[in-house]
């Protein structure tokens, strides 16, 4: 269960922590959950080390994990506030009226590099820069990836990376590929991306037919598969993200499997979606 606190100033979360203590309902259960979330207002111009206080205050309070009490800002707040390092999750919300742009997601990426997941809700029209501090992120979310997705199919580091509403080619596929086996992307365990609707047919229509020249490459062999297989998924966008029941599903896959080391991977293409699973 979720605990909302709307925050207008310290005094306000105070006084509404007081009567939550002292209510009936946190009397009849225990609190273990470990799912407190506090909605934020403060001014843009409220110190962030007093909000790190309140923090750390409430955690104590209700004896809950720090990792697990995320606070919501109905704003682009002045991140560089924060202690570096402070962070280790984030949801970039979908805000309309923001104006905030990669250029702005990568400084505080880059203040906040201990991250373990960064779910980003919003679209950016603006391009993604090859060396964005997102891609080195172990597990992300994009649910606006547009024609940004190119970045990550070419530069990601992380391990996991779901991308949705993507603009995905068959060069850029075949260039994602061709890193793999070279080894560029060894942190790399999965890569999920599902083509935005308006490309589903026409020129940018995805098949396995986007495959065969990949027969040409150097230092890999395509194999088919036909036994069940299922992948084991153990990322944490497990936790945000539902997934249909078949997506990991690897029995009617097609395999690429590297000279050097026999490394094996599925890959999984339909015309909506483009799966890449690296077999332990």
């Amino acid at each position: 269960m979720l605990y909302f606190f709307n925050v207008t100033s310290p005094s306000s979360l105070l006084k509404n922590i007081q009567l939550f203590w002292n209510s009936k309902i946190f009397r009849k259960k225990r609190f273990t959950d470990d799912t407190v979330l506090f909605y934020s207002s403060f001014p843009v111009t409220q110190k962030c080390i007093q909000l790190q206080e309140i923090h750390s205050y409430i955690c104590n309070l209700f004896k809950c994990n720090p990792s697990q009490l995320p606070i919501r800002f109905d704003h682009w707040f002045n991140f560089r506030l924060l202690s570096p390092g402070s962070v280790i999750k984030s949801v970039l919300l979908n805000n309309p009226r923001s104006r905030i742009g990669y250029d702005d997601v990568n400084l505080f990426y880059k203040n906040q590099p201990k991250q373990s997941i960064a779910v980003l809700e919003r679209a950016f029209w603006s391009t993604m820069k090859n060396d964005h501090a997102l891609l080195k992120v172990p597990n992300v979310i994009i649910r606006h990836s547009l024609h940004n997705v190119r970045t990550f199919f070419l530069n990601f580091q992380g391990e996991h990376g779901l991308f949705q509403k993507a603009k995905i080619t068959e060069i850029v596929i075949l260039e994602f590929l061709k890193k793999w086996i070279n080894k560029d992307m060894e942190n790399l365990k999965t890569f999920i991306a599902y083509q935005h609707e308006l490309y589903h047919d026409g020129e940018y229509s995805l098949s396995r037919e986007s495959l065969k020249k990949g027969r040409s490459f150097e230092g890999a062999e395509l194999e088919k598969w036909n036994q069940e297989r299922f992948y084991s998924y153990n990322s944490e966008i497990s936790n945000f993200h539902t997934f249909s029941p078949d997506t990991f599903d690897c029995s009617d896959g097609l395999d690429i499997v590297r000279h050097t080391d026999r490394m094996r991977a599925t890959i999984k293409i339909e015309r909506e979606y483009f799966m890449f699973f690296v077999w332990p």
